[in-house]
């Protein structure tokens, strides 16, 4: 099965701008349009975000190894792998900064809890969770998303 990859890019007219490239891993079409609609046309720090959807935690890691990804949103529960975490293990050896990695899961009862699970599996930690389902303003302050 080919996955899906989308590719979304925010157009900000009149000034050349580096873009902050977000990954996106989840399985789910709902979350990843969710994600997409939410985040659509927004910045962080005034940078436009550019959005890569995957479904698969084989061709994130790929994704991640070909294009180190400034931001990183991953499922907890994405078929494959040993769940969201080989994607996270992944993205650290690739040398992405532990506050720059994300996971969300319908599995966690609140951003502690998740933080919680994720210190279990990886020791260093990462930058935040999110429990599915979640608000705009959850994403947004999670991200660092201007408002």
């Amino acid at each position: 099965m080919k996955p899906y990859i989308q590719k979304n890019q925010a157009v900000i007219p009149f000034k050349e701008k580096i873009m902050i490239r977000l990954l996106v891993v989840d399985d789910k079409p709902y979350f990843r349009d969710l994600i997409g609609r939410f985040i659509e046309n927004k910045t962080i720090n005034g940078e436009p975000l550019e959005m890569v959807f995957i479904t698969s935690a084989h061709y994130a890691i790929q994704e991640i190894n070909d294009t180190l990804p400034d931001l990183l949103l991953t499922d907890r529960h994405i078929p494959e792998r040993n769940e969201g975490f080989d994607v996270v293990l992944a993205a650290l050896k690739a040398g992405m900064d532990k506050e720059n990695i994300f996971m969300m899961s319908g599995k966690f009862i609140d951003k502690a809890d998740g933080l919680r699970v994720v210190k279990e599996r990886i020791e260093d930690g990462i930058g935040g969770t999110l429990p599915k389902p979640f608000t705009r303003e959850q994403l947004f302050d999670l991200l660092g998303v201007d408002k």
